[in-house]
């Protein structure tokens, strides 16, 4: 529809889309067509015809920058030959005295719109007045902007100094029995609270490793893939932990024997996607993997590439290497612990139907693919 706006005493016709009557049309879409036809056709902003041409005589400058704030346009519109003469009433703020950017280079844009000082400049309001702003319409104890200083902020989180010693006490009771079967048989009867357990459960257990496997039928290499995804989806990245350590010497060891005895790549698994297997941890009462340097699934055979600074071993140290021993990143692992583990992690691999190698990197490697290679001979694997 073709409208019009006065401008020095003459009626200056212009078009905007979407505009029917008085009461039907968009303001938005009016006030960009306002502003398109000033600047074609006078060369001018909105800002100035404003100042020049209507009784408003002043416009408020951004709490920031010396640009005009932004403001949202009251229209007064009335009949003019058999259409509209659109006419500016007033324009308002809406409380905030900011350019949104309008100026490229206004410090606003510096700085979080719910900071204490965004809102204190934008609105003209003091800092006390802000922060109590803030608070009305964000009242969440999480809200960092809802505090004075990040201390503060940081007390409130902790639960523990929110509550008196009796209520966090009473908070941990029922939050332990909220995660038992009682709780879903109190809350929702017998059959349905031991049906609702059971599923929760059914889905933690759809997070191991053995229940893909055995959903996949037992196809390793699929469910290793499988596996790995779903724990990425589910834990932050710098927690996820979806392989176990192999050394660069380790990796080009298993590349010779990979090509020395003309081994299939379908059929192996080293490098960074080293195998593991799942035992239940009797002693912590839960699940726990040990991985492995090298595996043959084909031939159900596994390879442990193992170092005298990992592994303590009297038969290739002296006797002062052995006394001296530590762990690189615990020194107070002891090595009888840890030959201990070594004993545990063999025979799960054996309790699983796989042949145990171990090699040690202080061999001579000529003599450690010679080992392997009479081993497979000796099967009649090659």
């Amino acid at each position: 529809m073709f409208l019009f706006y006065k401008l020095n005493n003459e009626y200056i016709e212009f078009e905007c889309s979407n505009f029917f009557d008085k009461k039907n049309y968009d303001k938005i879409k009016l006030t960009k067509a306002l502003k398109t036809s000033l600047m074609k056709r006078f060369k001018i902003s909105i800002d100035e015809y404003i100042l020049n041409n209507t009784d408003i005589k002043k416009i408020e400058k951004c709490g920031f920058c010396d640009e005009y704030a932004h403001y949202d346009i009251i229209f007064k519109i009335s009949s003019h030959k058999k259409t509209f003469l659109i006419e500016i009433k007033n324009i308002d703020y809406n409380n905030k005295f900011y350019c949104k950017s309008k100026n490229k280079k206004c410090e606003g844009k510096t700085y979080n719109p719910n900071s204490v000082i965004f809102v204190s400049k934008s609105r003209r309001i003091s800092e006390e007045d802000a922060l109590n702003l803030i608070h009305d319409r964000n009242k969440s104890p999480f809200y960092l902007n809802n505090y004075k200083n990040y201390d503060d902020y940081k007390n409130y989180q902790s639960l523990q100094s929110r509550l008196s010693a009796d209520k966090y006490k009473s908070f941990i009771k029922n939050l332990k029995y909220s995660k038992t079967i009682e709780y879903y048989i109190e809350k929702y009867g017998e059959n349905e609270g031991i049906s609702i357990w059971n599923f929760i459960n059914s889905k933690k257990d759809s997070m191991s490793f053995n229940y893909i496997l055995n959903k996949n039928n037992n196809d390793y290499k699929k469910s290793i893939i499988e596996y790995k995804n779903r724990v990425k989806s589910v834990m932050p990245a710098n927690k996820a932990f979806l392989g176990g350590f192999y050394s660069k010497s380790s990796f080009n060891f298993f590349e010779k024997i990979k090509n020395e005895l003309n081994l299939n790549d379908k059929d192996i698994i080293y490098g960074k996607n080293e195998f593991f297997l799942e035992y239940f941890d009797t002693k912590l009462n839960k699940k726990r993997k040990f991985y492995y340097d090298f595996i043959d699934l084909k031939n159900r055979i596994i390879i442990e590439y193992n170092g005298l600074r990992w592994h303590p071993n009297k038969n290739k140290m002296t006797k002062e290497q052995y006394d001296n021993w530590y762990h690189p990143f615990d020194k107070d692992l002891k090595k009888e612990e840890l030959e201990e583990k070594e004993i545990l992690k063999e025979n799960i691999a054996k309790n699983n139907k796989f042949n145990y190698i171990i090699i040690w990197d202080c061999d001579d490697i000529t003599d450690n693919i010679n080992y392997i290679s009479n081993y497979y001979k000796s099967k009649k694997l090659l």
